[in-house]
């Protein structure tokens, strides 16, 4: 029947929380079959609205039979999906745990992380996780073939999320890590691309290019509101910070050069004084 009056905006009202549930768990990435057996639901809740007639009995059985069958493969998925969601989660509350402790077991970790990557291969949520996990034991080591296999998990999440400016610039950091200068600026530029807005990545190619570098090293808490405010999308189950410390380091100058430009300026003052 149609709708009409309070009820109408109390249909109205049902259906935008619904929408906003579903929009929120397919952003989250790990709940994406919980957000369309929703959206399958709001598609049933919208035919009293203005329902369409089925005349044709086949058609009608059909119709009903496919959103049975879709339902239930849906819903499937989501009892598979959910208990490893659930093990993520309390692997995210270990690393959590040890990051307060001051004491964080990378190779275990990314040993743990890349089985939940077999489970779900598709799942960007996990490649992200441990792009940022290798990209920190990287920094930790500064091991060649640790910042190798950092560059290539970004690299990877990158072929899944090209516009995840902070993942740009993130390589743009390992690859000044591993001295690969090109690289870096490309990563960059990229980064720069996909989120004009934020500054980061300009500060990062101007100091790669050897234009400018920031005579301090930028607060770590500076990096926590681009997590938000970047346009690539949301990601609820992913620890903070997500920018490599490499980030900072590549844009900043080196302690002993800013000593050595210091010590320059001092005897320059006290020549031009003599």
């Amino acid at each position: 029947r149609v709708l009409s009056g309070q009820h109408l905006r109390a249909y109205d009202g049902a259906v935008a929380a619904l929408v906003g549930l579903s929009i929120h768990h397919l952003f989250d990435m790990s709940l994406q079959y919980v957000a369309l057996l929703v959206v399958i639901f709001i598609t049933l809740v919208i035919t009293p609205v203005a329902p369409v007639r089925i005349d044709k009995p086949i058609v009608r059985r059909a119709s009903v039979a496919s959103i049975i069958l879709l339902s239930i493969g849906l819903l499937l998925g989501a009892l598979w999906h959910i208990p490893t969601n659930s093990q993520y989660l309390d692997f995210i509350k270990s690393y959590q745990l040890q990051q307060a402790e001051g004491s964080v077991d990378y190779v275990d970790l990314m040993r743990e992380m890349q089985s939940f990557i077999n489970a779900d291969p598709e799942n960007r949520v996990y490649r992200i996780q441990y792009a940022v996990l290798a990209g920190e034991y990287a920094y930790q080591t500064n091991i060649n073939d640790d910042i190798t296999i950092a560059i290539n998990a970004h690299q990877t999440v990158l072929q899944q999320i090209p516009q995840f400016s902070i993942v740009w610039s993130n390589l743009a950091g390992l690859y000044w890590q591993a001295g690969e200068i090109d690289a870096a600026k490309e990563a960059a530029r990229n980064a720069m691309n996909y989120a004009e807005d934020w500054p980061v990545p300009r500060w990062q190619y101007a100091s790669l290019s050897g234009s400018w570098q920031y005579p301090w090293h930028l607060d770590q808490l500076y990096w926590r509101y681009t997590k938000g405010s970047l346009q690539f999308m949301y990601l609820h189950d992913i620890t903070e910070p997500l920018i490599l410390p490499q980030v900072a380091d590549s844009l900043t100058v080196p302690s002993d050069t800013l000593q050595r430009i210091a010590m320059n300026g001092i005897l320059a003052v006290m020549g031009s004084g003599g």
